[in-house]
């Protein structure tokens, strides 16, 4: 009987012999055949399609492949250790994506790193790169931010049918759907917030690949410094988030698997365990709204204008009681931020910049 396995030049011969391993050819992950969160990919149907095979590890190394972090834990954290990440080949084509008006991509670089979740998120040399759960299964996007004024995206791996849908996702993360000319306009000539708007002139307000993950995160944020709640975050990936054919990386919790999750069990204060199983629920079953929102017991005032300036995108969200906000406020004389109507959401994105 012959068997097709993947050469060292990652081209497909005839063996006599089966292969020892397995991988995917999109994740470039290869693993041993009984790699549990393989065979659950291969049950729900997707994961066959780009199924190859290895007559031994070297051979899969050679082929560009990197270790299963699940079957084969002895091997993945030197490989993570190193820094490689996995090439998609030819799904890993950079596109450009388009906006209108300026962009600061220092500050969002910024910005996206302080707020990345391990397991989810990475940025590393002005990339960053996270786990998306789209419609033909999960996918690894990258976005280039390390020139200025230019935003590049590539589907790293994932179905080529996503592509558009990972890109109406960035676009709406990084914001570039919305000119910020008039918001530059108004606030340059407020006396206060005008020499920061002259320092960054292309600074936008971040939204989000999914409403339901930017509650959830807005609510281990409550009254947390921001590294704690990446620690509080990466726990629940790992705990709650589903895996990925792409190593260690793990898809976000949904918010069906939250909505699920005993309060108790959660590692944060029992108020805003609730809270985010409520609000969990709630994104589940397709009411998140404002109001339905703000009427979740231990959802106040900072995490509904958070919600609303990066879920919504309402441009005057102004998450007052921040810390960080309120720092800059009293750095600047406290001016008062009515001033910045109807654009008090740039203002906010200013305040951090210059913290």
């Amino acid at each position: 009987m012959a068997y097709t396995l993947i050469g060292a030049d990652g081209a497909p011969y005839q063996s006599d012999r089966p292969g020892l391993l397995g991988g995917h050819r999109r994740g470039r992950g290869y693993g041993r055949l009984d790699c549990r969160t393989a065979l659950r990919w291969i049950a729900r149907g997707h994961y066959v399609r780009h199924r190859v095979f290895f007559a031994d590890e070297p051979t899969a190394i050679a082929a560009g492949y990197r270790p299963c972090a699940h079957c084969m834990p002895e091997r993945y954290p030197a490989w993570r250790e190193r820094g490689d990440w996995p090439d998609a080949g030819v799904a890993a084509t950079w596109r450009a994506l388009r906006f209108q008006g300026g962009f600061d991509s220092e500050q969002l670089v910024a910005y996206l790193a302080a707020r990345a979740i391990p397991g989810v998120e990475r940025v590393r040399g002005g990339i960053y790169r996270r786990t998306l759960a789209l419609p033909h299964g999960p996918a690894l996007v990258e976005l280039d931010l390390s020139a200025p004024g230019r935003v590049r995206f590539r589907l790293a791996a994932g179905d080529r049918r996503d592509r558009r849908a990972a890109i109406a996702r960035c676009r709406r993360l990084l914001g570039l759907d919305r000119d910020p000319s008039d918001a530059r306009g108004v606030l340059s000539n407020d006396p206060v917030l005008g020499p920061l708007v002259a320092a960054r002139p292309g600074v936008r307000v971040p939204g989000t690949v999914d409403p339901a993950e930017l509650a959830a995160r807005a609510i281990v944020n409550q009254q947390v410094s921001l590294a704690a709640a990446r620690t509080v975050l990466a726990r629940l990936v790992q705990e709650h988030g589903a895996p990925t054919p792409f190593g260690g990386e793990r898809l976000f919790p949904s918010a069906e698997r939250l909505a699920a999750v005993d309060p108790a069990d959660l590692p944060m204060p029992r108020s805003r365990a609730r809270a985010l199983v409520a609000v969990s629920r709630l994104a589940a079953a397709g009411e998140l709204e404002p109001a339905t929102l703000r009427a979740v017991p231990g959802v106040g005032d900072w995490t509904a204008s958070y919600y609303a300036m990066r879920a919504l995108g309402d441009p005057d969200a102004f998450p007052r009681s921040d810390l960080g906000i309120r720092r800059a406020l009293a750095r600047l004389g406290n001016p008062d931020p009515e001033r910045w109507r109807p654009f008090r959401a740039y203002a906010a994105q200013h305040l951090w910049a210059d913290g």
